[in-house]
């Protein structure tokens, strides 16, 4: 089976009645987004009860017809399953489903939740009687709120060929495309919804007082920790970056075809536990950075899965666990353009430490409790650092 990887997918839904032109529009986007190099999952919602995906005299079909609960269909290059249900997926758990890709686009399920873009035709009887009712809820609706009487969440966008349409979302600041703007619309999905990718920085620059030897040189359960860590968050990452101001000590880290892997020394003299998250910030590419230390046994991808879809729904700058001792930055995610800056700020005021950075006023913060990290990784031990020898005989003996 084709490998993909388990990042969640970000999703949003388009909306709208029936030949409003829903279908031909994500066919136009899926290519265009595509053509992009986006990796693109879709989701189209039946509103029939019984309808065939296979072709009726085929063997997959007979077995179904036979009796069978559930067929899978598969060949080297596709694969297919057909399943009776008991009830109707919610449209969060198909999502859910479908991880690995950079956008999912939904046909339908206006009620999922999701973020959803609207659509409305002028040629089409529905619509255009829908939009006159989408008119008085602009009127009488606090944007970004649902309507109490009519129960209606705004979209986050709208498709629209009707000029009364077209006028009333630019008044309040909705963004509103014509059916062939296609690019423009591409560039929209492309700035809110795509995944934003990840640089995973693993921080391996200390100078190992405590310990003795280079932290680099751990090796846990016959590998290397770098190089375990790197396989575990493989499927979550875009890229990795190490920190190091020896090199020459990580020579056994081998280049990956699907991965670039990069080690750097620290860009700044050393001043303190700051100057390697400037590092960090600086030498990655991706809008998004995981930091962790290269003596963490545990760090868990499970946990950065759900650092991820944090930051997808809050839209924070930082999503960072907070245990009894405090907040943890290292197994924390951050958005790189606005920490970078942040960090900037707080080195030119001579701050040395990280939690310089974590209190400025501009970045939106979200804690993570021990309990919500514990529903992430039951078994624990995400943050624990081999420090000593005594340490590393504890866990690694």
């Amino acid at each position: 089976m084709i490998y993909r990887p388990i990042i969640p997918s970000p999703a949003i839904a388009f909306v709208g009645r029936h030949n409003s032109g829903k279908t031909t529009l994500i066919e136009k986007l899926i290519a265009e987004l595509t053509n992009r190099g986006l990796d693109v999952g879709s989701v189209k919602h039946h509103t029939h009860g019984n309808f065939e995906i296979d072709v009726p005299g085929k063997d997959s079909y007979r077995h179904k017809l036979a009796g069978a609960t559930e067929v899978v269909i598969a060949s080297p290059v596709k694969l297919a399953r057909v399943r009776d249900l008991d009830d109707e997926v919610e449209c969060c758990d198909i999502v859910e489903s479908m991880p690995g890709h950079d956008i999912v686009i939904v046909e339908g399920y206006r009620k999922s939740g999701l973020p959803s873009i609207e659509i409305m035709r002028k040629d089409n009887e529905r619509d255009v009687a829908f939009s006159k009712d989408f008119l008085e809820i602009l009127k009488c609706t606090n944007l970004g709120n649902s309507s109490e009487e009519t129960k209606v969440v705004l979209p986050k966008a709208v498709v629209s060929d009707i000029s009364e349409v077209v006028i009333a979302c630019e008044n309040n600041n909705i963004p509103v495309f014509g059916f062939e703007d296609i690019f423009a619309i591409a560039d929209y999905l492309e700035r809110f919804y795509v995944r934003r990718k990840i640089t995973l920085v693993i921080q391996a620059g200390g100078e190992s007082k405590r310990m003795g030897h280079p932290k680099e040189d751990l090796v846990f359960e016959g590998k290397h920790v770098i190089e375990s860590q790197i396989e575990r968050f493989r499927p979550y990452v875009d890229e990795v970056v190490i920190t190091s101001n020896h090199p020459d000590r990580l020579n056994f880290i081998k280049p990956n075809a699907s991965l670039p892997i990069k080690v750097c020394r620290d860009t700044l003299p050393k001043q303190g536990a700051l100057s390697g998250m400037y590092t960090a910030f600086s030498e990655s590419t991706c809008p998004r950075v995981c930091c962790i230390a290269c003596d963490m046994l545990f760090a868990s991808e499970h946990l950065l899965s759900k650092q991820i879809e944090w930051m997808n729904k809050t839209g924070a700058d930082i999503i960072i666990p907070v245990n009894k001792h405090g907040r943890e930055p290292f197994h924390a995610l951050y958005n790189r353009q606005s920490c970078l800056k942040a960090v900037k700020d707080a080195l030119s005021k001579g701050e040395t430490r990280v939690q310089g950075f974590l209190d400025d006023e501009n970045l939106v913060l979200c804690e993570m409790s021990q309990s919500e990290v514990r529903e992430a990784v039951p078994r624990g031990g995400c943050f624990v650092n081999i420090n000593t020898p005594e340490d590393y005989e504890r866990f690694c003996s």
